[in-house]
Order: structure tokens, then C-alpha cells, then sequence
């Protein structure tokens, strides 16, 4: 129980850490003498430098532990995110910001994978719960950040990662997991969560860039954590309906759901106005759906390895979304207005990355049987 407690106090803190600094970027883009695209790609840099960590995270832990690859990817994060308070200007902002997304994405995809351990279904139960702590904690970064200035929010990211590091290290071991099963096809463990990773991170990349750019900090900040406080709420509902049910049947609804409220925030005045809030929690419950069923298909797989293979799957192809996400508002917001790009960028993103991963989860047909004339 303890070592649970501590694994996913570390979880909380690190993503608030990731979260923290979301609405300071315009701010600190703005700074620098940038503007939209420069501010999607800080965010994105931070993202695309994840996808390397995380693709990276299997192999290291395989070879060093998961208590040494997380106590050193903490630790280098903490450093990098501290020494970016005081970056002469973009350039060495967006290669800081690459490198801290490799570090701190390494750390959280060995820490959750550590911590999704036992029989199936204690694996879904505390992936569930390690999966809203994470959200959780993103959501309550991003809050704080609306409330932190700009010129303080990299060095309470900063501290925030020590406390993680703090938190997690001693619950872990040396232990190192065996190599991955051969017989078991890559294609079978990591498509299906990470295509659906993917579609829902986008979506996050997507708002991130484009609500500073409709709304002020506060506000972004505001309506950033209720989306992502829904996600927390209605993941354990979700989870227990992926038990029921099956994981493509919840990924597929949850989807179904956010592309609609996508679609509505086109409406001109959706996302600035009064109904803003209620927009966050249906989106936000949505995209906690999708979430709940990419981490049910991680805690479906019997093998260590094939758990963390998933999971650094799930984060890579998460990551690629965001900055995608990111990087195309922060280009089409030089032409268009913000809830534009939101509703039709996500609304069809979402849909297909959901789709080809129901594709990928569909069972074999049954082949009819033959009948034995008389």
C-alpha cells in the first residue's frame, strides 16, 4: 500500500510539473520575441522530445531498472527545466524544452510501468487509478499555471520534478524485466493504444496553442483543468465499462462524443463564452474515456514486457499527436480563428486515429462451418 501511495504521488507530481508551464507559454513565447508558431513549437519541442524518451524507456529499463532510469531521467529533467529560466532566447528554449520532454516522459513511462504490477485484475484496477493521477495531475498544473507568472512557472515545474523524484525513487527496485517475448507481433501489443493515444493527445495539442490565443491565461487555465478534471472523473466508470464491455466498443463511443463536441466548439463564441465550461466537461469526459481504454489494452498483457512496451507505445504515439497537434494550430492560427481550427482539425483527427485502431482490435472472422450432406 505504501509503495502504491508513493508511485503515485510521484505520477501526480510529475505531471503537474509537464502541466505547470502550458499557460506561461505564449507568455514566455512573447518574451522572446515570438508569437503563435513559435508558442506551438515550445510546446511541441517538449512533446517530440518525449517521443524519443519513451520509445527509448523499454530498452534502458531492461538494462539499468526502473528505480536508476527514473531517478536519473527526474534528475535531468529538474536540471534542463531550471536552467530554461534563464535561456538567452528561442532557439536554446526549444532544444531545452526537447530535451527536459525526453527526460521527464523517460521517467513517467518507467514509473507507470513499474507500478502496473499483480494478477489482471489488480493490473486494470491500478492502471486505472495511475492513469486519473496522471490526468489529475496535469490538470492541476495547468491550473496552478494560470495563477503562477510566466517568469516562475519553469522553476516550479522544476521543483515539482524534484518532489517527484523524492517521491517515487524508494519505492522502486533494481529488478530488470526479461527480454521481450518474440512470438508476440509488435504490431498485436502497441497499435491499437497508441493509435487511439494519438488521436486524443492531438486533440490536447490542439488546445493548448489555440485557447491562449482565445482567452487570457486564467481562463485558459481554467477551462484546460476542468477538461481535464471531467477526464479524471468519469475514468473509473470508464475503466469498469472496458471490463464489461470491451476496450474498441469504449474507445469507439468515447470518440463518437469528443469529434461532436469538437464539431460544436466551431460555433463562433463556444469557446470564449459562458458555455465554455460546459463544453470542457464533455469534452474532457470523452477524452477520459479514450484514455481509460488505451490503459485497459495496456493492462491486458500478461508479459512485463509487453506492459511496458505498450505503455512507452502509448506515450510515444501520445506525444506525436500533441506535437503534431501543437505544431499544426501554431501554423493555421496565422490564418484562421482558434475555434476553427479546433473543431475541424480535431473532430477529424480524432475520428480516424480511433477508427484504424478499431480496425486493428476487430476479431478474425468466423469462418462459417461446413455442413455434412446426408
Amino acid at each position: 500500500m505504501k509503495r502504491g501511495v508513493m508511485i503515485g504521488a510521484g505520477v501526480a507530481l510529475a505531471a503537474a510539473s509537464a502541466g505547470v508551464v502550458i499557460p506561461s507559454m505564449r507568455a514566455l513565447a512573447t518574451a522572446h520575441g515570438g508569437g503563435a508558431a513559435v508558442t506551438g513549437a515550445l510546446v511541441a519541442a517538449h512533446v517530440l522530445g518525449g517521443i524519443g524518451g519513451a520509445a527509448l524507456g523499454p530498452r534502458l529499463a531492461r538494462r539499468h531498472g526502473a528505480r536508476r532510469l527514473v531517478a536519473a531521467a527526474f534528475a535531468a529533467s529538474c536540471a534542463i527545466t531550471a536552467a530554461l529560466a534563464l535561456a538567452p532566447g528561442v532557439a536554446a528554449l526549444i532544444v531545452g524544452r526537447a530535451l527536459d520532454g525526453a527526460c521527464h516522459l523517460l521517467g513517467v513511462t518507467a514509473l507507470l510501468a513499474a507500478g502496473v504490477t499483480g494478477e489482471p485484475a489488480q493490473r486494470a484496477r491500478t492502471a486505472g487509478w495511475l492513469g486519473m493521477v496522471l490526468v489529475l495531475g496535469v490538470g492541476a498544473g495547468i491550473g496552478a499555471g494560470g495563477a503562477v507568472p510566466a517568469s516562475a512557472a519553469l522553476l516550479v515545474a522544476a521543483a515539482l520534478t524534484a518532489a517527484a523524484l523524492v517521491c517515487a525513487v524508494p519505492a522502486l527496485d533494481d529488478a530488470v524485466p526479461p527480454a521481450r517475448h518474440a512470438a508476440v507481433r509488435a504490431r498485436d501489443v502497441v497499435a491499437p493504444p497508441a493509435l487511439i493515444a494519438a488521436g486524443e493527445r492531438f486533440v490536447f495539442g490542439l488546445l493548448s496553442v489555440t485557447m491562449p490565443f482565445a482567452m487570457t491565461a486564467r481562463r485558459t487555465g481554467m477551462i484546460l483543468g476542468c477538461f481535464m478534471l471531467a477526464s479524471v472523473v468519469v475514468m473509473p466508470w470508464a475503466r469498469r465499462a472496458a471490463q464489461r464491455g470491451s476496450a474498441r466498443q469504449l474507445a469507439c463511443r468515447a470518440a463518437t462524443v469528443l469529434a461532436a463536441a469538437l464539431a460544436l466548439a466551431g460555433v463562433d463564441g463556444v469557446l470564449a463564452g459562458p458555455a465554455a465550461l460546459a463544453w470542457a466537461i464533455v469534452g474532457g469526459a470523452a477524452a477520459g474515456g479514450l484514455y481509460a481504454s488505451t490503459l485497459a489494452l495496456v493492462a491486458a498483457h500478461e508479459r512485463v514486457d509487453d506492459r511496458l512496451a505498450a505503455m512507452a507505445a502509448v506515450h510515444a504515439a501520445g506525444n506525436a499527436g500533441h506535437a503534431l497537434g501543437a505544431l499544426g494550430a501554431g501554423a493555421a492560427l496565422t490564418l484562421v480563428a482558434p475555434h476553427v481550427v479546433v473543431a475541424f482539425a480535431g473532430a477529424g483527427v480524432v475520428s480516424l486515429g480511433v477508427a484504424a485502431a478499431a480496425r486493428q482490435l476487430r476479431p478474425p472472422p468466423v469462418l462459417a462451418r461446413a455442413t455434412l450432406r446426408p
